[in-house]
């Protein structure tokens, strides 16, 4: 990959470009909404907008667009193997371990809990044949709390160990992907 620049970033859609004019103006208007129901605000009159007023956005859209292609194809010319390089980028980010646990960074470790969650929502599916509902997340919190303090650092050695095996995942996938090159 070397140092290659970050490619070119795709235009808003119509609508993000309509918040990005109207949410300072609307937010003036109305102070007292908050983030979220400015941005409800925001969708409902856009929903309600003459067509007219939505092609002036269309219309900024299919120009930058058009700009953005222009960027994109120098930019394949000048790194023909970007967008496998960055693939593979998000591939790296991405490591499964061998009990099946993902992981998305190196540096974010699984805790006790995480793994005991994860142990209580396979046994679910093993003997139901089904996944548990997200849901049901609060019953399992709740055996969580009623486990013994001893119980809790055990699960937490089990996610300590969980973490070295993800971690020598992902030392091997980045060292087989620098000999490869």
């Amino acid at each position: 990959m070397g140092d290659r620049s970050p490619p070119p970033k795709r235009p808003l859609t119509a609508f993000f470009l309509y918040i990005g004019d109207r949410r300072n103006k609307l937010k003036a208007e109305q102070p007292e909404l908050a983030a979220k129901q400015l941005t409800t605000k925001m969708g409902e009159e856009w929903h309600a907008m003459d067509e007219d007023t939505k092609a002036e956005y269309q219309m900024k859209v299919a120009s930058e667009k058009a700009l953005y292609d222009d960027k994109i194809k120098a930019y394949t010319e000048r790194y023909p193997n970007w967008r496998k390089e960055e693939k593979d980028k998000k591939k790296e980010k991405k490591v499964v371990s061998a009990g099946g646990i993902k992981k998305k960074k190196a540096n974010s470790a699984l805790s006790g809990f995480n793994v005991f969650t994860m142990a209580i929502r396979l046994q679910y599916q093993n003997e139901t044949g089904k996944k548990m509902a997200f849901g049901e997340q609060g019953m399992i919190s709740k055996m969580w709390k009623s486990m013994t303090e001893e119980t809790q650092k055990n699960w937490g050695a089990r996610a300590a160990d969980v973490n070295k095996e993800v971690d020598a995942a992902v030392k091997a996938t980045v060292d087989s992907g620098a000999e490869s090159e």
